[in-house]
């Protein structure tokens, strides 16, 4: 069985009362607020430290985080510093590198187009007398009238 903790600080005042000449009850009630105030002091610090170590790893993570976005913002400026160089190149200098370039794409595009157009004439009147001469063999295999 335990006793209440008011009970026993009645029994002690009650005791301290017993003593002639010292104002006892008032010192051991001032004893009890400085414990109280001793153990919200202890609180308030350990709530602090650990504000103050969430704080630190807050503070660690942005860091991070910040660092991570500077070497990116880094990276970024030297990829626009190649690609404006290479922008900064004049027209009249790139101007024959173009020209010579159409040309090598152009080069015999209507040879091309007419050897296209002949062989797909010639290939069509192949199928074309084929038709003819295989359509009746085919009508007769498969004996449509």
């Amino acid at each position: 069985m335990t006793i209440p903790k008011s009970t026993i600080d009645k029994v002690i005042k009650l005791f301290l009362r017993t003593l002639p000449l010292i104002p006892a009850p008032e010192l051991y009630d001032i004893l009890n607020d400085l414990k109280k105030s001793k153990q919200d002091i202890n609180e308030k610090i350990n709530k602090a430290y650990v504000a103050l170590r969430e704080t630190s790893e807050l503070v660690d993570e942005l860091q991070k985080d910040l660092t991570e976005r500077t070497d990116q913002v880094k990276r970024l400026s030297d990829e626009y510093e190649r690609y404006s160089k290479l922008a900064e190149i004049e027209q009249e200098k790139i101007q024959p590198l173009l020209i010579e370039l159409d040309k090598t794409v152009n080069k015999g595009k209507y040879q091309e187009r007419w050897v296209g157009f002949v062989i797909n004439i010639v290939s069509g009147i192949i199928i074309f007398i084929l038709g003819i001469w295989l359509g009746p063999k085919i009508s007769e295999f498969f004996k449509v009238k």
